[in-house]
Parts: C-alpha cells; sequence; structure tokens
C-alpha cells in the first residue's frame, strides 16, 4: 500500500496506540500514515483513529 501511494520516507510521530506510531510522509505530498499490524493496538485502533480530532 505505501509504495502503491509513492512514500518515499516518513518521519515518526506520536503513538496512536502502543507500538503504532502516527508516520508523516516526506516529499511534496504529506500524509498522515497509521500502518497497524494485526499484533499491534487495539482491535478497534482505526475506527477510534477516524473520529478523533
Amino acid at each position: 500500500m505505501v509504495n502503491a501511494l509513492g512514500v518515499t520516507g516518513a518521519v515518526v510521530g506520536a503513538e496512536a496506540d502502543r507500538g503504532v506510531p502516527w508516520l508523516l510522509t516526506t516529499g511534496h505530498s504529506s500524509l498522515a500514515l497509521l500502518l497497524k499490524s494485526g499484533n499491534f493496538g487495539r482491535p478497534d485502533l482505526l475506527v477510534t483513529a477516524l473520529e478523533a480530532p
């Protein structure tokens, strides 16, 4: 997915949950990404992140 978005680098930010940090992509188009592996973070983490301000 990250390759399909054309991401070539990112800066690691604060953790949204234990072991799951926010990433801010570098380059001309910045994206805030939250990449969750199956065994890290709460099961509802991605839903909670969508609802956060």
